[in-house]
């Protein structure tokens, strides 16, 4: 649930008033005093912008600094008395009054930083009356407050992210004159001293969000509480709840003063119903807004049966179960109940209630049926029921809700037709049914005409009107949102390619059809919104190309067209879109090169255009994009030089260029990039880049987070300095050709992924890793390191999932510590020169133990874009997609010896276990028929001996089994899976093994012929032509039916066809690689003999 900072609409009409009463007071007419106007050009100076749109842009040097924005002067003595600057979404601006927010509602970024001191210049406006600083990162003491005795009305908003702010408490308890004041996210200096809080004497507006006051003296705290010419109090999320009783005993008393309160905020505060905090307002009986939501309360307190001005009252989520108290309120018209999920019923006497407007029931726990205690309340205009388990709406009644303008039944159990009933409810402007199991969309959804937004979201449908799209939004001319994402449409979106005739205009901003089936070319139909301004087509089966109209929706501010069909080459017309600031168009077919005229987005801050086929040089356009942070050029067909003009996109923080063909050095080229100082995502992996990493790496990209360089031709040492990229989490070098030593440094950092394989580093690994306790994945195979494996302590890695250090040069047993790494998923020390026994407490591998999947998601390194090589079914492979799923346990080609511990029976969730090429001795764990997980066994190449155990018949997943050269005896199992494992080499080498398909069979079994291979071309020669002709018929029909049914399929299916064509090109390397394990494997059986 997002949480609520600003909680009423009466903090609007507060600030309101102020700025309405300076700016009517003080116009503007006169030409603003030099020495004021120089030290706003100075604080613009100490300003750095998030982004580079012009802000402040009428601040200029020759201007009259009473015209410039946010400022206002005194039309008599020329001093500026108003300072505005707050952010995008001013922490005054209305909330809804359910928490409902726009759809593509943005965040509210700060408009800008300084890390200057900016007193010297603020406390030359020593008349201001307003101050708003709230769009502001500002670092250090606010010392100027003191120089500003008039004010009258003071906003500051603080940011943990980015630095804290911190105001002298003394400064403020000398605004003798303040009449407003709203601070958020501070710290206040000597809290324990809070003195300052009782000096404003003359407060009618105080406001503290996120300020903690847990520790601030009660006697003082509660003096200004008790100001009476308060109107309104917020004490939001500043740990009231966390107050010590020993502080507040001696000064807790009913809040006489409070005649004039209006307005009582105490969300977030984690409060009980016997707090005496809360309690101390039970007298206050003036309130008509009362907000105690976010509490630990339990149940309603009783005092507020005494509140009969109430008019607004927000008890979401504090786990209250009756109403009881609030019996005789019938005065209420807002009434916010939502997120009590044990609440589930209404009272009888909730049908008194005729005069709400507002009813929030969202998370409420109520099922079945639509709650008919709220027939009567025919005044309610919003209506919120969402997130219950409702299935049904009573038909019968439900047409008395005429006035209902705001409806939310998102998130219920409703299934089948869109409920008939609402077709009446003609004066709705919110619809959300959204995250529902609806399976049929009527198309008298476009006679709601007063519709302002239509989320259909989240459901199911399988039937549709003909051309129902059109239908539906052609007569609704107000509408601004609609949303019909992830709801399983398929087939043609748009059958009518005309126009529509509804609406002279059409006021639609947002449309969003995101994660469908919706395929055919995009209608021209669209041409006509002219006002959109988020268009989601994403994940669908659109084709054709990009219809030039989409150049002339000038207010575009999304476009996201991305994981669809669409092919030929960006129209020049989309340069036009000069307001777009999200552009993807990503796993589609585009070709041809990057336009030009791409470099006119100016306010561009989002582009993605990976997964194509785009060619040719990177376009020096792009270095046009200043605001870009996005950029992703990934897996395209770019050649060249990568170009040096990217490094002026100093804004950028991600930064893709993998699976291309470009070239350069990286030394040269991270230099040339000195201005990307905000750069926290790089990937240049896959290309032809050569060179070392630089030594000051820290210094050009000092916020680097994650580092992928993996598949290039880097070569050289890793610089020492690394441990200075403090925020590196991701480093992936594997494949190139560095060497050396693994320097020291690299192990002081904080790691989440470290993949050095397939390289050539040589020496020790090292004894502790501690710093590296969030490290998931730890990949250093293929290399020349030599020594032990460490005694790793499991408390350092906790959170381990993948340790590969398969193919070096590792000697002396494995290490009983491995045990304590019990989130491992894969664990590969294959093809070292391990010796002694397995561990007999791998069964403490607690991963291993059920078909877990990796559970670990990070944005920066998600699972499912891992790759990772893995020895599974006797062959190496590229587990990419669906590495999460492997649970493989891999110690082949070491010099282990012992019996196979038993406790290995209780690893049920691995799908791979390979113990082949080692000295094993002993028998096959009976139980090992319980890894019902199991998909490849290989214990080949040991000495194992003893029968194979009857229970392996159970192992129904198991596709690959490897049992050859061991001593193992007796008759091969016929049951179940093994009757598919008819090779013979998969148990060839055990001398007294029989049965089928070994050629001996066992004693007492009847005569049976078992053809060796040298035997299967005599016996095809022997068989009748009649069969021979009828089975190559029959194969040729069936192979030109399954070619031709494939190749239709993969011309249809991108994604398939992207995994087909990436597999055929892998054929020749993997018969190469497995050509060459094979003769390794064959001169170590020779050196063992």
């Amino acid at each position: 649930m997002r949480r609520k900072e600003y909680s009423s609409n009466g903090t609007t009409v507060a600030v309101v008033v102020v700025v309405l009463l300076i700016i009517t007071e003080f116009g503007g007419s006169y030409a603003c005093i030099q020495l004021e106007r120089e030290a706003l050009l100075n604080f613009k100076r100490s300003l750095s912008f998030f982004d580079e749109t012009p802000l402040l842009p009428s601040w200029e040097v020759d201007g009259d600094c009473c015209e410039w924005q946010g400022i206002a002067c005194n039309n008599v003595t020329g001093h500026i008395v108003m300072l505005d600057l707050n952010d995008l979404c001013s922490p005054f601006i209305v909330e809804s009054i359910i928490e409902q927010p726009s759809s593509y509602s943005d965040d509210c970024p700060h408009l800008a930083y300084t890390f200057m001191d900016v007193t010297l210049y603020l406390s030359q406006l020593q008349h201001l009356t307003y101050l708003n600083l709230s769009g502001v990162v500002i670092q250090g003491a606010l010392a100027f407050l003191g120089f500003m005795q008039s004010l009258r009305s003071l906003s500051l908003r603080g940011d943990y992210v980015y630095q804290p702010l911190t105001i002298p408490s003394s400064s403020i308890g000398n605004l003798a004159n303040l009449r407003a004041l709203y601070l958020q996210r501070l710290t206040l200096t000597n809290v324990t001293d809070s003195s300052w809080l009782s000096s404003l004497s003359s407060l009618q507006y105080l406001g503290l969000y996120d300020v903690d006051l847990s520790m601030a003296e009660a006697h003082h705290l509660f003096k200004v509480l008790n100001t009476p010419s308060l109107l309104e109090l917020h004490l939001s999320g500043c740990r009231l709840g966390q107050v010590s009783s020993s502080l507040v005993s001696d000064h807790i008393f009913p809040l006489t003063n409070l005649t004039r309160l209006q307005l009582l905020n105490l969300a977030w505060n984690d409060l009980s119903q016997d707090s005496p905090i809360l309690n101390a307002f039970q007298n206050t009986t003036s309130i008509k807004v009362l907000d105690i939501s976010q509490n630990l309360l339990s149940s309603v307190p009783p005092w507020l049966a005494k509140l009969h001005n109430l008019l607004k009252l927000d008890l979401s989520s504090t786990d209250i179960t009756v109403l009881d108290p609030l019996r005789n309120l019938t005065s209420i018209k807002y009434l916010l109940l939502s997120h009590n999920k044990n609440l589930a019923s209404l009272p009888l006497w909730f049908s008194h209630f005729d005069n709400l407007q507002v009813l929030s029931l969202g998370g409420c726990g109520f099922s079945g049926q639509f709650p008919s205690t709220l027939q009567n309340l025919t005044s309610i205009r919003v209506l919120n029921l969402n997130e219950n388990n409702l299935n049904s709406i009573t038909p019968l009644w439900w047409g008395k809700f005429e006035n209902l303008v705001f409806l939310s039944l998102s998130s219920n159990l409703f299934y089948g037709p869109v409920p008939y009933t609402l077709r009446n409810l003609t004066h709705l402007t919110y619809l959300s049914l959204s995250n529902n199991n609806l399976k049929s969309l009527p198309s008298w959804l476009g006679e709601l005409k007063s519709l302002v937004h239509l989320d259909l979201s989240m459901n199911n449908f399988t039937t549709v009107e003909e051309d129902f799209l059109s239908s539906i939004l052609s007569n609704l001319c107000q509408l601004k949102e609609f949303n019909l994402s992830q709801s399983n449409f398929q087939g043609f979106a748009f059958k009518n390619k005309g126009t529509l005739s509804g609406c002279n205009s059409y006021a639609l901003e947002y449309l969003n059809l995101n994660d469908n089936e919706f395929d055919g070319l995009l209608p021209n139909w669209l041409e006509q919104f002219k006002n959109l301004k988020y268009l989601h087509l994403m994940s669908n089966s659109f084709s054709g190309p990009i219809p030039l109209f989409i150049g002339d929706l000038a207010k575009l501010t999304e476009l996201d067209l991305g994981d669809n069909m669409l092919n030929g080459s960006i129209p020049r017309s989309l340069g036009k879109l000069v307001n777009l600031r999200n552009l993807n168009l990503s796993s589609n077919n585009f070709s041809g090169v990057i336009p030009q005229s791409l470099g006119q987005l100016k306010n561009l801050r989002w582009l993605d255009l990976s997964s194509n086929h785009f060619c040719g040089v990177v376009s020096q356009s792009l270095s046009q994009l200043k605001n870009l942070h996005w950029l992703d050029l990934s897996s395209n067909h770019f050649i060249g030089v990568v170009p040096e003009s990217l490094g002026q996109l100093k804004n950028l923080k991600w930064l893709d260029l993998s699976s291309n063909y470009l070239h350069g050095t990286i030394n040269g080229l991270i230099n040339s990039w000195s201005q990307l100082i905000s750069l926290f995502h790089f990937d240049l992996s896959n290309n032809k880049i050569i060179g070392s990493i630089p030594e000051n790496l820290h210094v050009i990209m000092p916020f680097l987070r994650s580092l992928i360089l993996r598949n290039n031709l880097l070569n050289g040492s890793l610089p020492s300095s690394l441990d200075k990229l403090k925020y590196l989490y991701s480093f992936d070098v594997s494949n190139n050709k560095l060497s050396g030593k693994i320097p020291s440094t690299l192990w002081n950092l904080s790691l989440g992924w470290l993949r050095l394989n397939n390289n050539s580093f040589q020496g020790k690994l090292p004894s502790s890793l501690t710093n590296m306790k969030e490290l998931r994945l730890l990949d250093l195979g293929e290399n020349r390191l030599s020594g032990f494996i460490p005694f790793w302590n499991g408390n350092e890695l906790p959170d381990l999932q993948i340790l590969r250090l398969r193919k070096n040069l590792l000697h002396g047993v494995i290490p009983s510590s491995l045990c304590q790494f019990v989130e491992l998923q894969i664990l590969d020390l294959a093809e070292n020169h391990l010796v002694g026994p397995i561990p007999r407490c791998i069964s403490n591998i607690t991963r291993m133990t059920s078909a877990n999947t990796l559970s670990f998601w990070e944005e920066l390194n998600p699972w499912d874009n891992e790759d990772l090589k893995q020895v599974i079914k006797g062959r190496e492979l590229d587990y990419i997609r669906n590495l999460k799923y492997v649970i493989n346990l891999d110690l082949s080609n070491n010099f282990l010896s012992g019996s196979i511990p038993i406790g290995i029976s209780s690893l049920r969730g691995l799908i791979g276990l390979n113990f082949s090429y080692n000295n094993l001795s002993g028998v096959i764990p009976e139980m090992i028929g319980d890894m019902r997980s199991l998909e490849s066994l290989d214990l080949s190449h040991n000495h194992l001996c003893g029968t194979i155990p009857r229970g392996m018949i159970d192992l129904y997943s198991l596709s690959h089994l490897n049992l050859s050269y061991n001593n193992l005896s007796g008759p091969i199992p016929v049951e179940n899976q093994f009757q598919t494992f008819n090779d013979p080499l998969s148990y060839t080498g055990n001398q007294y093994l029989c049965g089928a398909p070994l050629p001996k069979h066992c004693p007492g079994d009847g005569p049976h012929h078992v053809p060796n291979i040298e035997n299967y071309e005599d016996e095809d020669r022997e068989n009748d032509k009649l069969d021979k002709v009828l089975f190559y018929s029959i194969t040729s029909i069936g192979f030109a039916t399954g070619f031709w049914g494939i190749v239709g399929f993969l011309y249809f299916k991108k994604n398939w066809r992207y995994v087909c064509f990436g597999y055929v090109e892998k054929v020749a390397d993997r018969i190469y690689v497995a050509v060459v394990l094979k003769v390794v494997k064959l001169k170590k059986m020779m050196q063992r003999k």
